[in-house]
């Protein structure tokens, strides 16, 4: 048996500055964690069921509720409060590459989206503006026709009064209008041909780049005042409620379970059998990680041994090892 005071001793011992024995034993227990593969602390199945109980929309909701709404209304009420241009995010050597990858020519095409828009909508949509431009044209010619009467004689006056009715009768007033809608309808598909033919040329493209430069630098100017206080006309909490029924949908596809599979299969081929040291060391995190975890053990450690409960089981150690 062990006596009462053996084990005071060790809890005293535990606790003592001098020598550290709490911060040892924490290094010495992650160290060996640290030396242990992956796979043998959480296998693949239990990162999958782990990810999946994540995607629940019950999970979701409480951690967006909890945890990002309230980060989100937090930084607006920051944001809303400084004049600084958003640009202030954005280096510039991350600017420039980000132009270049938007008008590279060799970027994606969108194929795809060719169906998005669909050009009937959109000679609805424009075609009335056109039609108003060309509209508006005539109805400039026609006033410098009448500016023109107005300055010659009075027989060339009802000469052309007498063309106007002319041209009225023979009802060329609506053969101009309809044209003009004609035209209208035609020139949409005409501007989407010509487009693509001055994007594919190298002029086309240089415009392009130029144009998206001068939108990305206009658009990056902006004071985040600016932005955060249009952002706050969709409030984030509506907005994180929209995810969870949108993350339970996607997950419950058997894409979804492809792809997870996928990744789950491909991040533990490279890290399974590794010691989890090597992720740590990849991410560029383990001496940060292992600061941490060794101050954080030590500092809520000691609480621990100085209770009862730790004597307890400290006694029934030593009476079962001896």
């Amino acid at each position: 048996m062990v006596s009462a005071m053996d084990v005071e001793s060790l809890r005293l011992a535990l606790l003592a500055e001098e020598p550290a024995l709490l911060k040892k034993l924490a290094t010495l227990i992650l160290e060996h964690q640290l030396q242990q593969p992956l796979q043998t602390c959480v296998s693949q199945e239990q990162a999958r069921e782990l990810v999946g109980r994540l995607l629940q929309p019950a999970t979701l909701e409480l951690t967006l509720q909890t945890e990002l709404t309230s980060a989100l209304e937090r930084a607006l009420d920051v944001l809303t409060q400084s004049d600084e241009p958003l640009g202030v995010w954005v280096g510039a050597e991350t600017r420039a590459q980000l132009v270049a990858l938007l008008a590279r020519p060799e970027g994606p095409r969108f194929p795809y989206m060719a169906d998005v828009i669909s050009p009937a909508l959109l000679r609805n949509l424009l075609a009335p503006v056109f039609q108003d431009v060309l509209l508006s044209f005539v109805a400039r010619v026609s006033s410098v026709v009448g500016l023109s009467g107005r300055e010659v004689s009075d027989r060339s006056k009802r000469w052309m009064e007498f063309g106007r009715n002319l041209v009225g009768g023979l009802g060329i007033d609506e053969k101009l209008r309809v044209l003009a809608e004609e035209f209208s309808q035609q020139a949409v598909a005409t501007f989407r041909t010509q487009l693509q033919t001055r994007l594919a040329q190298p002029e086309g493209q240089q415009a392009l780049r130029a144009l998206l430069e001068h939108a990305l630098t206009r658009w990056l100017e902006v004071p985040l005042h600016e932005l955060c206080t249009d952002a706050g006309r969709l409030p984030p909490a509506e907005i994180t409620a929209l995810l969870p029924p949108a993350v339970a949908h996607a997950s419950n596809q058997p894409l979804f379970e492809v792809l997870l599979d996928q990744e789950l299969q491909a991040f533990y081929d490279k890290y399974g059998s590794s010691p989890l040291s090597k992720l740590l060391t990849d991410l560029a995190i383990e001496t940060d990680v292992k600061t941490l975890f060794i101050t954080a053990m030590e500092r809520n450690a000691r609480p621990l041994v100085a209770t009862p409960a730790f004597a307890d089981w400290l006694a029934e150690l030593l009476t079962t090892a001896s």
